[in-house]
Protein backbone atom coordinates (compact mmCIF):
# COMPACT_ATOMS: atom_id res chain seq x y z
CA UNK A 1 0.00 0.00 0.00
CA UNK A 2 1.63 3.36 -1.13
CA UNK A 3 1.94 5.71 1.36
CA UNK A 4 -0.10 8.51 0.75
CA UNK A 5 -2.76 5.95 1.00
CA UNK A 6 -1.95 4.73 4.04
CA UNK A 7 -2.24 8.33 5.49
CA UNK A 8 -5.68 8.83 4.56
CA UNK A 9 -6.87 5.31 5.92
CA UNK A 10 -5.03 6.30 8.91
CA UNK A 11 -6.82 10.13 9.00
CA UNK A 12 -10.09 8.39 8.31
CA UNK A 13 -9.87 6.17 11.45
CA UNK A 14 -8.84 8.97 13.58
CA UNK A 15 -11.57 11.46 12.74
CA UNK A 16 -14.48 8.43 12.85
CA UNK A 17 -14.82 8.91 16.77
CA UNK A 18 -14.97 13.09 16.55
CA UNK A 19 -17.02 12.32 14.05
CA UNK A 20 -19.33 10.58 16.01
CA UNK A 21 -19.26 12.52 18.52
CA UNK A 22 -20.50 15.80 16.38
CA UNK A 23 -23.39 13.61 15.26
CA UNK A 24 -24.31 12.98 18.50
CA UNK A 25 -24.13 16.08 19.88
CA UNK A 26 -26.11 17.41 16.86
CA UNK A 27 -28.64 14.83 17.12
CA UNK A 28 -28.92 15.45 20.88
CA UNK A 29 -29.43 19.74 20.19
CA UNK A 30 -32.01 19.29 17.18
CA UNK A 31 -34.20 16.55 19.86
CA UNK A 32 -33.47 19.65 22.57
CA UNK A 33 -35.40 22.13 20.18
CA UNK A 34 -37.91 19.56 18.96
CA UNK A 35 -39.02 19.26 22.47
CA UNK A 36 -39.68 23.09 22.52
CA UNK A 37 -42.35 22.76 20.05
CA UNK A 38 -45.71 21.74 21.12
CA UNK A 39 -47.51 18.19 19.49
CA UNK A 40 -48.62 19.19 16.57
CA UNK A 41 -45.68 21.27 15.65
CA UNK A 42 -43.14 18.53 15.89
CA UNK A 43 -45.78 16.17 14.22
CA UNK A 44 -45.30 18.59 11.14
CA UNK A 45 -41.87 19.22 11.66
CA UNK A 46 -40.85 15.39 11.70
CA UNK A 47 -43.02 14.79 8.97
CA UNK A 48 -42.07 16.81 6.10
CA UNK A 49 -38.18 17.56 7.24
CA UNK A 50 -37.61 14.03 8.86
CA UNK A 51 -39.96 11.89 6.24
CA UNK A 52 -39.85 14.54 3.45
CA UNK A 53 -44.01 14.55 3.50
CA UNK A 54 -45.04 17.36 0.90
CA UNK A 55 -46.77 20.69 2.57
CA UNK A 56 -49.63 19.81 0.32
CA UNK A 57 -50.60 16.49 2.48
CA UNK A 58 -49.18 18.10 5.78
CA UNK A 59 -51.72 21.18 4.84
CA UNK A 60 -54.99 18.60 4.15
CA UNK A 61 -53.19 16.75 7.88
CA UNK A 62 -54.63 20.10 9.38
CA UNK A 63 -58.05 20.46 8.39
CA UNK A 64 -58.52 22.35 11.52
CA UNK A 65 -56.27 24.98 9.69
CA UNK A 66 -58.69 27.48 7.84
CA UNK A 67 -56.45 29.56 6.00
CA UNK A 68 -54.98 29.35 2.55
CA UNK A 69 -52.37 26.85 1.43
CA UNK A 70 -49.95 30.12 1.25
CA UNK A 71 -50.50 30.99 4.69
CA UNK A 72 -50.20 27.73 6.06
CA UNK A 73 -46.44 27.50 4.55
CA UNK A 74 -45.19 31.31 5.87
CA UNK A 75 -46.79 29.74 9.44
CA UNK A 76 -44.58 26.57 9.18
CA UNK A 77 -41.37 28.24 8.18
CA UNK A 78 -41.64 31.20 10.58
CA UNK A 79 -43.47 29.38 13.70
CA UNK A 80 -41.77 25.76 13.35
CA UNK A 81 -39.05 25.82 10.82
CA UNK A 82 -37.59 29.16 11.86
CA UNK A 83 -37.92 28.42 15.74
CA UNK A 84 -36.18 25.10 15.29
CA UNK A 85 -33.10 26.74 13.08
CA UNK A 86 -32.37 29.56 15.83
CA UNK A 87 -32.66 27.63 18.58
CA UNK A 88 -30.07 24.82 17.06
CA UNK A 89 -27.87 28.05 16.11
CA UNK A 90 -28.56 29.60 19.63
CA UNK A 91 -26.96 26.20 21.30
CA UNK A 92 -24.29 25.54 18.59
CA UNK A 93 -22.49 29.44 19.38
CA UNK A 94 -22.59 28.71 22.86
Amino acid sequence: MSESVQRKAQSATTLEPERHYLMKEAYRILLDCLHRLGKTEKMLFAKHELESVSFKKLFKLMPAYNKSFATFKRWYASEIFDRVRLCVQSQLSD
